[in-house]
């Protein structure tokens, strides 16, 4: 239940970054900022605020 409700909270924060309406642009920069963050060697030394950002990059992977 409560990946469940993570999930829904992280999906909610990316409609809510892309403003309810998908905006290309917008994704496109956003999932470059993503993929540079998880580029960094500490990426994973804090796992709750990555794991986060990876499902974000996965939302907007699936839009794109």
């Amino acid at each position: 239940r409560d990946d469940h409700i993570n999930m829904i909270k992280s999906i909610k924060e990316s409609v809510d970054f892309l403003g309810g309406v998908f905006d290309w642009d917008k994704a496109v920069s956003r999932l470059e900022e993503i993929n540079h963050l998880s580029e960094a060697q500490n990426f994973w030394d804090h796992a709750e605020a990555a794991q986060k950002l990876m499902r974000e990059r996965t939302i907007l992977e699936q839009g794109i």
